[in-house]
């Protein structure tokens, strides 16, 4: 098939070694037959999925984690936690496979936003009726205010260099002909499965957090910093963070 691109562009991705994982997810799906823009079968789903796997074993995007490492160097606190099981994120993405994935748009590396991870982390502390919320993670009703801490995307940090930072999953819905129309077809179980093929970071992946005071970037020492790394570590640890956490996705030791 040809992208839909200029063709000096579309020339170039066929012979990038190392794309950037976003663009190719998002931008260069080359996932349909004879330029027919029509649904995508599993199998050619499968086979665009297992690209990004061999792709993710290249140096390149270990090199990406390092710079960004380095440019971020000094600023607040760092910590790491490992997957103990598979992390997916962004499924909920409009993509042609029907599947989503969240990378970053700059590095292509698969990341944790900032945003969920002050989520999670505002509902633990909330559950456990921590003290300092509103201080941590900000206030609306009454009188607002910003939160005190900076939650960073978290990346993968990428030490094993021989091993690929994505996996390949699948899903096997027993009522897709419900899911798709459920006015003309029942719940019933006489349908066959189909297998749905999806990214997901594997289990055993260490995982970079950043944190930061809000009033002093470089500030290494406040409290209010250190109680927010144990409310991140409880979250991750005790409720995940991404999607499917109720079928044990997403959490971290």
């Amino acid at each position: 098939m040809k992208l839909p691109l200029p063709k000096d562009i579309r020339g170039n991705t066929d012979n990038l070694s190392t794309p950037n994982l976003s663009l190719k997810y998002y931008k260069w799906a080359d996932i349909y037959n004879d330029n027919k823009f029509q649904e995508v079968d599993s199998k050619r789903k499968g086979k665009f999925f297992e690209s990004f796997i061999t792709l993710s074993k290249s140096k390149a995007y270990r090199e990406a984690f390092e710079n960004r490492k380095k440019h971020l160097e000094g600023i607040g606190i760092t910590f790491t936690m490992t997957t103990v099981s598979r992390l997916v994120f962004g499924m909920g993405y409009e993509h042609p496979t029907e599947i989503g994935f969240a990378f970053d748009w700059t590095s292509g590396l698969p990341v944790i936003p900032g945003s969920s991870l002050k989520g999670i982390a505002r509902y633990a502390a909330e559950t456990d009726n921590h003290d300092d919320i509103a201080g941590i993670f900000g206030a609306e009703n009454g009188d607002a205010q910003a939160g005190e801490i900076v939650f960073f995307p978290a990346y993968p940090c990428l030490i094993d260099n021989n091993k690929p930072f994505l996996e390949l999953d699948v899903m096997t819905p027993h009522y897709s002909k419900y899911y798709s129309d459920p006015v003309n077809n029942p719940p019933a179980d006489w349908y066959s499965p189909l297998p749905l093929h999806f990214l997901t970071v594997p289990a055993g992946e260490k995982y970079c957090f950043r944190l930061a005071h809000r009033k002093n970037l470089r500030d290494k020492e406040s409290p209010l910093l250190k109680k927010t790394e144990n409310i991140l570590k409880y979250a991750l640890s005790e409720f995940g963070v991404g999607a499917k956490t109720s079928v044990f996705y997403g959490y971290f030791t």
